[in-house]
């Protein structure tokens, strides 16, 4: 988990260096959080749609799509459309 904390600070660095304060804020925050942690990791291992990400981690579809947005939005996940899907990955 250090490994990978330190991976993730490091790609951080690397992207936000022309990137404002307040975008590496918002890139940090979308960090701290355990059910976002939890959501890179299956995203890391494949892309996968909402359904898949709630029967993982055992969460309403909301919350799954609620912490899909906040990862997207900190610059960690991109998605594309797969028919009627969303499909999640990390970018």
């Amino acid at each position: 988990m250090v490994t990978y904390i330190r991976i993730c600070t490091y790609s951080l660095i690397i992207r936000f260096q022309k990137q404002t304060m307040q975008d590496l804020i918002k890139a940090l925050k979308a960090l701290f959080d355990g059910t976002r942690i939890r959501i890179l990791k299956i995203l890391l291992e494949k892309g996968c749609c909402v359904c898949e990400v709630m029967q993982a981690l055992d969460i309403s579809q909301s919350r799954a799509s609620h912490n899909l947005r906040i990862l997207q939005d900190g610059g960690f996940v991109k998605s594309r459309r797969d028919g009627a899907w969303i499909v999640y990955s990390v970018d």
